[in-house]
């Protein structure tokens, strides 16, 4: 029965070896593959974007301790993400305090 255990220990070995010599072959071989990278691609990646968001008929709210201090309303309001995050009113802003 020893004999039985020390071979089924081997026969397993053997193949569990094989499966992992397999897929180390392959990730070699996609990697080196892989490494190229194009020019043009990597300036998209990395070229500055400044995004615009606009918002129609705009009401914010200021509150401190539970009352409401002010609120603001606005027909547009423009938010520009860039090198800073700004947010404008082209047209006009109202204030209620």
């Amino acid at each position: 029965m020893v004999g039985l255990t020390t071979l089924l220990i081997m026969l397993l070995f053997s193949v569990h070896k094989k499966l992992f010599k397999q897929p180390f072959s392959l990730q070699a071989v996609f990697y080196s593959a892989g490494c190229q990278n194009d020019d043009t691609v990597l300036q998209d990646w990395t070229k500055k974007v400044v995004m615009q968001e606009e918002a129609i008929q705009v009401a914010s709210y200021l509150r401190q301790d539970g009352k409401l201090r002010a609120k603001l309303k606005a027909p547009l309001m423009i938010r520009v993400a860039g090198d800073t995050i700004s947010v404008e009113s082209p047209t006009s802003c109202t204030v209620i305090l």
